[in-house]
């Protein structure tokens, strides 16, 4: 990877193309030649179920976060034909595998530098939060009333929830208005909202 002058997207697979076992790194602003403010790298790790356990990942999760002082992070179980980054359900050919592209994809990867501002991308069932999402006393005490919480490192703390707390916080207005991606997007309302596009696009004019 040091010797590309541009990686939009890599991937290892372990096994085969075809499976559900592989390591992703992502980070799109490379693929520009003039730089935005700013840019992010995402790393996702996907493994089969039958191949790991649910402690296994966690502990993967965390050595990442204390190695590297990652800002933010989640864990998710998906279904064998969703794909991992876009966590959408593979579309299947007779030759080839796609997932379709959907606005929900730009507004994260274009505004996720909200992370760092006390925003989530939205809540999973381990969410790995920054000491932002602390600072709106309306939403900590939501976090640390609902699900578990766990310090990983001085910066970040391990927020668990399960399923029926998830449906339950979805429902909550304060969540809504600190998650990026929801079935409305919502998001793009918020006045801060331009703000974080502007620091992760070009602007018009720009090569």
């Amino acid at each position: 990877m040091k010797k590309q002058k541009e990686i939009v997207y890599s991937s290892v697979y372990f096994g085969s193309a075809n499976s559900n076992t592989n390591f992703t790194i992502s980070n799109p602003m490379l693929n520009y030649t003039e730089k935005p403010n700013n840019s992010k790298v995402d790393i996702c790790i996907n493994i089969g179920f039958e191949f790991t356990s649910q402690n296994s990942i966690e502990n993967i999760a965390e050595k990442l976060i204390e190695s590297y002082e990652f800002e933010y992070g989640y864990i998710t179980k998906l279904p064998e034909d969703y794909d991992s980054i876009t966590e959408r359900k593979i579309q299947r050919g007779l030759f080839s595998t796609s997932v379709r592209s959907h606005e929900h994809d730009g507004v994260w990867t274009f505004h996720s530098v909200a992370i760092l501002d006390g925003f989530i991308k939205h809540l999973y069932p381990i969410n790995y939060l920054n000491k932002s999402h602390f600072n709106n006393p309306s939403v900590k005490e939501i976090i640390f009333k609902n699900g578990h919480t766990k310090k990983i490192t001085e910066n970040i703390t391990k927020w668990t929830l399960n399923l029926e707390e998830i449906e339950k916080l979805k429902t909550y207005e304060r969540i809504k208005n600190i998650s990026i991606v929801t079935a409305e997007l919502e998001f793009l309302n918020n006045e801060k909202a331009k703000g974080f596009k502007d620091k992760m696009e070009l602007k018009k004019g720009s090569c």
